[in-house]
């Protein structure tokens, strides 16, 4: 087993390929000034030749410090170049009452060109990345969302505020492809489905440097060795009187009592959260 690579970082050197919930930044927010410390640290990886790190994991975490004006973030440096490491899509489960009259009124607000299809050309589309996306109803019918512009930078602007847009119709549920099944309809409920397009590695290394940003809650990566429940109190993140070598001896002081207290253990087994 390989230890996690636990790496105290300057903020700015920190950069982003999605967006975040600001009502969940405010949240965690509060929550670190209140307790003092920030849990778990974020996932980064090195991104070669430019001297930044991606946040594979951790972006709500990474806003809510930069909101309290830290200098500093505790991360996990991870080889996002390493075939263990994995990319996947989260798509989203959204109540479909009124959803007619929603894609009626935001498609011009968006310059998006809505149109109705079969799910054999809408999956081909989106494999295709002709469309930005496409809903899936329960009755297997679609209806695909196209940018004219044909602008990458354009399309994932207008994907952002498609996603965000339908926050109104309600809660919005991460759900993945494999667990659709009978979701779009229960309890007397009817939903639909925003299929997404995978995304590869690469994709994402683009979009944090040119600074795009997808929207919150599309990509999903597996990581293995993910460390979890290690704090390091606020005061020591914040304050710009310590210099980094400093702050990362003092991190590294505290990993190595882990070790000796035999404070580190290993699950390779998967987990459920509930706590988010």
């Amino acid at each position: 087993m390989q230890l996690p690579e636990l790496k105290i970082l300057p903020l700015e050197q920190i950069i982003l390929h999605e967006d975040f919930s600001p009502e969940r930044t405010d949240k965690l927010a509060k929550s670190i000034e209140e307790d003092g410390v920030q849990r778990n640290p974020i996932i980064v990886a090195r991104i070669k030749g430019i001297g930044k790190y991606m946040v594979i994991d951790g972006a709500t975490r990474t806003t809510a410090l930069k909101k309290l004006e830290f200098r500093d973030i505790l991360t996990q440096v991870v080889n996002y170049y390493s075939d263990e490491i994995t990319l996947d899509t989260w798509h989203h489960l959204i109540p479909a009452g009124g959803n007619k009259e929603f894609f009626k009124r935001i498609s011009p607000q968006l310059s998006i060109t809505a149109a109705y299809t079969h799910l054999q050309n809408a999956e081909y589309l989106l494999r295709q990345r002709e469309i930005l996306c496409y809903f899936l109803f329960f009755d297997n019918t679609c209806l695909i969302m196209k940018d004219e512009s044909g602008k990458p930078s354009e399309k994932v602007k207008k994907l952002r505020e498609l996603v965000y847009a339908c926050e109104e119709l309600g809660k919005i549920t991460r759900i993945h492809f494999s667990d659709l099944g009978e979701s779009l309809k229960k309890n007397g409920n009817v939903y639909m489905a925003n299929i997404f397009p995978s995304f590869n590695k690469e994709d994402l290394i683009r979009f944090a440097q040119s600074g795009l940003r997808l929207p919150a809650g599309i990509t999903r990566h597996i990581i293995p060795g993910r460390a979890l429940g290690f704090e390091m109190k606020a005061s020591i993140l914040k304050t710009p009187r310590l210099s980094l070598h400093r702050k990362n001896e003092i991190l590294q002081k505290m990993y190595e009592k882990k070790i000796l207290e035999k404070g580190i253990r290993y699950y390779p087994e998967s987990v459920y959260v509930f706590n988010e």
